[in-house]
Parts: structure tokens; C-alpha cells; sequence
């Protein structure tokens, strides 16, 4: 939608934009800026949740990060070991079944 003029209308037009999926560029929030006043979220959660686990507001003034867990949840970020770093995204979950 960036690079196609006639979707330049619509950007105009929104209030919110809501993206996620992938990494958000920076790159990609600057053209936005341009583009749209809309107020830009980030939104991130791994494919297991099937739901958006954090959500960030965008100012652009600041640096594109996947932003803070939703209520009620909590997050961990972990290296393969288990050990707290901004690596990797764990989302602490309760699975129930019987062996």
C-alpha cells in the first residue's frame, strides 16, 4: 500500500493502523508517517497464541519494539537455555491433558 498511489487516499483516511505479522521495519514507519496520521500499532505474538500477545503504540519519535504484554499476561524473554535475553519471545501458557 506504501508504494501504490491510489492506496495513498485510504492511508489518509484511517485512525488507526493496526500491523503485525512480521517485524515491523522502521523504514516502513517512516514512510507511514507520511502517509498517514493514523495512530500505528505493532502488534507481535508467536503463532501458538493464535492472538496478539504485546501491542505497542508507535511514536514516531521512538524506536519500533514489540511493546508491552496485554493485560492479564505475562512474558519472558529467554535464550535456548532458559536464560533471560531480549533474543528470543516466550509466552507463559497452561496446557491441560493427561499423558
Amino acid at each position: 500500500m506504501i508504494e501504490d498511489n491510489e492506496s495513498h487516499l485510504f492511508l489518509e483516511s484511517l485512525k488507526h493502523l493496526i500491523i503485525g505479522g512480521e517485524k515491523l521495519p522502521e523504514e516502513i514507519v517512516e514512510k507511514l508517517s507520511v502517509l498517514t496520521k493514523a495512530a500505528i500499532y505493532n502488534m507481535y505474538g508467536p503463532t501458538e497464541t493464535t492472538i496478539w500477545s504485546t501491542s505497542k503504540k508507535i511514536d514516531f519519535a521512538s524506536k519500533v519494539t514489540i511493546g508491552k504484554p496485554i493485560q492479564n499476561t505475562s512474558i519472558y524473554i529467554l535464550d535456548v537455555i532458559k536464560i533471560y535475553v531480549l533474543l528470543e519471545f516466550w509466552v507463559n501458557c497452561i496446557l491441560v491433558g493427561q499423558d
